[in-house]
């Protein structure tokens, strides 16, 4: 499962020299990692129960979020098992750091140094979560996002707390249910990636940028900023 206080350090302890590399991310040539998913997973009642269980879980409060005990419990999906939301790796599956790199129209010599920049953050992130699990990649990205935005309702220690919350909701969604193995996976990478470029902006000491980012994030998941 997700480890939030390793998160926390991920996002306030500058351990890489990584500033050269922050505006080459932050760029006009910058895609958004998670547009080539977000089209074809996304319903409503996912961004509906993830909107109401950020409000239940972590305290996040906003006049968009906002609903009531009531209605929220008699809506929310059924537990499911964090299996629900697990996909087998295909080792030969699409590299989505390449992909990044190659979206960004980077000179060769700076896609290969943003490169060496984003696969061990990559690394690090994957090994604090449930691997392979998109619920799990789901919930570092927005605890990331809500981290360097500094929400002053988002306690980043009780992120663990979304991932149940998470979970059920794409759980109950057919559009997810219905992907297969390497769409759930292009899904997690996207995610993982999308986590990795705001803690290297933000360890960068380009605030605004990494706030910028995370906002995106928070919007295409469907949750208050």
């Amino acid at each position: 499962m997700l480890r939030s206080k390793w998160i926390f350090a991920v996002l306030f302890l500058s351990t890489l020299p990584l500033s050269a590399h922050a505006d080459m991310i932050w760029s006009d040539a910058y895609k958004n990692p998670m547009s080539n998913w977000g089209a074809y997973m996304y319903d409503q009642n996912v961004k509906r129960h993830l909107r109401q269980g950020a409000v239940r879980s972590s305290g996040t409060t906003s006049t968009t979020a906002t609903v009531t005990t009531n209605s929220a419990t008699a809506s929310a999906p059924p537990a499911a098992p964090i299996t629900a939301t697990d996909f087998q790796r295909d080792p030969n599956g699409q590299d989505v750091v390449a992909q990044f790199i190659a979206s960004s129209n980077l000179p060769p010599a700076d896609g290969a140094k943003l490169a060496e920049a984003l696969r061990p953050m990559v690394t690090q992130l994957n090994a604090g979560i449930r691997k392979d699990n998109v619920a799990n990649g789901m919930t570092l990205l927005i605890g990331m996002s809500y981290g360097v935005l500094e929400r002053p309702d988002f306690d980043i220690k009780k992120a663990d707390d979304l991932i149940p919350v998470v979970n059920n909701a794409l759980a109950a969604s057919p559009q997810f249910v219905s992907l297969g193995a390497a769409q759930r996976q292009q899904m997690y990478d996207s995610m993982l990636l999308s986590s990795a470029i705001i803690a290297i902006i933000h360890q960068s000491g380009d605030k605004q940028a990494s706030k910028a980012i995370a906002t995106q994030a928070l919007q295409q998941l469907g949750l208050p900023i």
